[in-house]
């Protein structure tokens, strides 16, 4: 809990929002807003609920979950990792290749640079960022990580502008990591200078299936797009296509989007690759804020076709993060779309169990039947309130084999302080808030996310970048440590030798118990805004032996299996390779919360 010592600024405050509550003839928005805030208040005194005048309580029943779980602890702090910054990205990835995960933050406020922090197991972390070169790069909202070149090592995209229309012109940064750690910027070098546009979304993938990774890069074209095209009584579109840079394998990309038929002049805020039809090639699925979403299916011929409309994903119509991944594990790609629409006013309303009739989808929770059609089970799963996400992320909890999700919330209004939502899948039957349960209802604004093992005991910890858009609204990272849930898991890392090294794009299946179930993954950073790291975690539930695991790799298209296989190891597959490689991890405790 954080009950505030000093309870002069919070009694002050529960004065003021009061009075607004009261009085005559206030806006209903206004009223409700300081309804949210006003219990917030007393939060931070200790004092809900009995203190809260009931005419204005947000009941009980709004933070109980069905589903109990345990307690996550914010350990940033303790580890050297609560930078306090605003809005921005983060990696966390075995950048030098020591076998631990190292974490790259960054800052969209542009006197910041990006930071360092090597991992240096029990001792915490130490921050690097002078020796790796990055004092020198400049900050963006967003980082995007792949080895593009093929060398071994993870490089860094850096996206920049966003949210700034006309003012957004500002080059992003392709990242080189050299073979002394450091970090070289090689953008106009690799051709992908020559165009700049406000933007926040980028993803890798191998689309034209040549054993090198390619880049989309989804841009805010806003021109055309009505409301947002106007920011204060001033016209402030610009004319922004999207760009997909073609890798040439020398080091150097071409812009082919017009050629590709993806450049979506729409205003972009999250992008994802998979592959929707299971054919191989990657297809491009894009979300965009007041305007219809994307699903770029590859053509196999250097073009794509826009299904959105065919598959049904276009809602919600204000999206942000996006992502692919099997939700229900049966082997078909699923899409999760999460909205960006709402306010502190109509999280209160729902909180009271108002609903708000013709409300705008707020989730696009898609679920494959196959053939390219898909299902929104959102509301069916209670995915239905008003949600502000913004930076988000998948991983496995309990290490049971189903993916959970983590969102980040906010505006950049100060005053919008709603939770970060927590959400258990529930065997892809169901879906569950377990956010109050699990301690991770932040109120901060919440961007980039990553799941991830970081003290490599076997479970997955989230990190999370916070900070806000407004020089006043700066926060500290949060990493909140596993405790731990009693079943097995494995690691898995990808090498590719035909196909790309990142092995981006590579699809896992691991059958345990017999044949009695399966658990698909395909090798991505997880979510558009955060990234995890490209090393698989698949969780096993009860099972200590894995019956089979097998790769197929799309560029060759060629599989890999390996039979009865221990868990609760990390091993390394090189495509080809008839045998993997144990990898040996050190385990450290955080805060106690070490499960080994």
């Amino acid at each position: 809990s954080a009950i505030h010592s000093n309870r002069r600024g919070s009694e002050e405050a529960i004065r003021f929002f009061a009075q607004a509550i009261n009085t005559k003839g206030v806006l209903q928005k206004t009223k409700y807003r300081s309804m949210w805030l006003i219990n917030l208040a007393y939060m931070t005194l200790g004092d809900y609920p009995d203190k809260v005048p009931v005419e204005y309580r947000i009941p009980e029943k709004a933070f109980e979950t069905e589903v109990q779980f345990k307690k996550f602890k914010n350990v940033a702090p303790d580890l050297g990792l609560a930078t306090d910054s605003l809005a921005g990205g983060v990696i966390v990835e075995d950048m030098d290749g020591d076998n631990d995960m190292d974490v790259i933050v960054s800052s969209w406020e542009k006197s910041e640079s990006l930071r360092f922090y090597e991992n240096q197991e029990a001792e915490g972390f130490i921050e690097k960022t002078k020796i790796t070169n990055l004092n020198e790069i400049p900050g963006g909202l967003n980082l995007t990580p792949a080895d593009y070149d093929n060398d071994g090592d993870i490089d860094i995209y850096v996206s920049r502008g966003a949210w700034l229309w006309d003012q957004g012109k500002i080059p992003d940064s392709l990242l080189q990591r050299q073979d002394d750690g450091t970090y070289l910027d090689v953008t106009y070098m690799a051709g992908m200078g020559r165009e700049n546009y406000p933007s926040q979304a980028a993803a890798w993938a191998d689309y034209d299936n040549d054993g090198d990774l390619d880049l989309f890069v989804g841009n805010e074209h806003s021109l055309s797009n009505g409301a947002i095209a106007e920011r204060n009584g001033q016209v402030a579109g610009i004319v922004a296509p999207s760009q997909l840079f073609q890798n040439q394998g020398d080091g150097t990309f071409i812009d082919v989007a017009e050629l590709a038929g993806v450049k979506n002049y729409r205003f972009c805020k999250g992008c994802s690759w998979g592959d929707l039809n299971d054919d191989r090639w990657p297809d491009l699925v894009v979300s965009n804020l007041s305007g219809e979403n994307r699903l770029y299916i590859n053509n196999r011929d250097g073009t794509f076709k826009d299904m959105a409309q065919e598959a049904g994903i276009t809602e919600p119509f204000n999206s942000f993060p996006v992502w692919v991944w099997d939700f229900n594990n049966d082997g078909l790609q699923d899409i999760f779309i999460a909205g960006y629409t709402g306010s502190t006013s109509s999280y209160m309303r729902y909180a009271l169990g108002e609903r708000i009739e013709n409300a705008p989808q707020t989730f696009g929770h898609y679920i494959a039947q196959g053939d390219l059609k898909f299902k929104n089970l959102a509301k069916v799963q209670g995915l239905d309130g008003p949600v502000l996400t913004m930076g988000a992320n998948f991983g496995d909890l309990n290490n049971d084999g189903f993916l959970d999700f983590y969102l980040g919330t906010g505006q950049p209004d100060i005053a919008e302080l709603v939770p970060n939502q927590m959400f258990f899948n529930e065997r892809g039957l169901a879906v569950h808030d377990v956010t109050m349960a699990i301690g991770m209802g932040h109120l901060q604004k919440g961007h980039a996310i990553s799941f991830v093992d970081i003290d490599n005991d076997g479970d997955q910890d989230v990190f999370q970048q916070m900070g806000g858009a407004k020089r006043v609204d700066k926060y500290r990272d949060s990493l909140y440590a596993n405790p731990g849930h009693n079943n097995h898991w494995i690691k898995i890392r990808l090498e590719g030798v035909i196909s790309n090294r990142s092995a981006i794009g590579a699809k896992i299946k691991v059958t345990i118990g017999g044949g009695e179930r399966s658990i698909y993954r395909s090798i991505n950073t997880g979510g558009s805004f955060g990234a995890n790291p490209l090393q698989e975690h698949i969780g096993l539930g009860a099972f200590k032996k894995i019956d089979k695991i097998e790769i197929f790799w799309p560029t060759s298209n060629t599989s890999q299996v390996f039979s009865n296989i221990s868990a609760d190891q990390s091993i390394v597959i090189k495509e080809g390779d008839e045998s993997f490689k144990k990898v040996n991890n050190i385990s450290f405790l955080i805060d106690g919360y070490s499960t080994q």
